[in-house]
């Protein structure tokens, strides 16, 4: 069962997290006043990727949200690449090989890079 929380910089800008029962981040939104990016699209200039360890050290610093909002604010964060996630997944095979470049390894997975612009639509 995960659980949400939020943590709002000095600066305005706010971030929610979906954590497991040991405090790791599995996902992550960041929103400023201008941009909303989430942990499953590496944008290189923000420098914005899933937090590395447990957050259980680290929960006083954060208020808890709720899975609804981070929903809410995940689904407006992927809706501007959906469609080009969807033609992307019916371009590869599972198992099928490709020349790459490793962007950020995460436990979970890796975000990789194989020299095709991914375009939103």
């Amino acid at each position: 069962m995960c659980s949400y929380y939020k943590y709002t910089d000095t600066d305005g800008t706010i971030v929610l997290y979906e954590l497991d029962q040991e405090y790791y981040c599995i996902r992550a939104i960041c929103i400023t006043s201008s941009i909303i990016l989430n942990t499953t699209f590496i944008n290189e200039t923000s420098n914005f990727f899933l937090p590395e360890g447990s957050f259980s050290e680290h929960l006083k610093e954060l208020s808890v949200t709720t899975k609804d909002e981070f929903l809410n604010f995940w689904s407006i964060s992927t809706s501007q690449y959906l469609n080009a996630w969807n033609r992307l997944k019916t371009k590869f095979q599972i198992n099928q090989c490709l020349d790459s470049e490793i962007v950020c390894f995460y436990p979970q997975g890796v975000i990789v890079q194989y020299n095709e612009i991914f375009l939103v639509s």
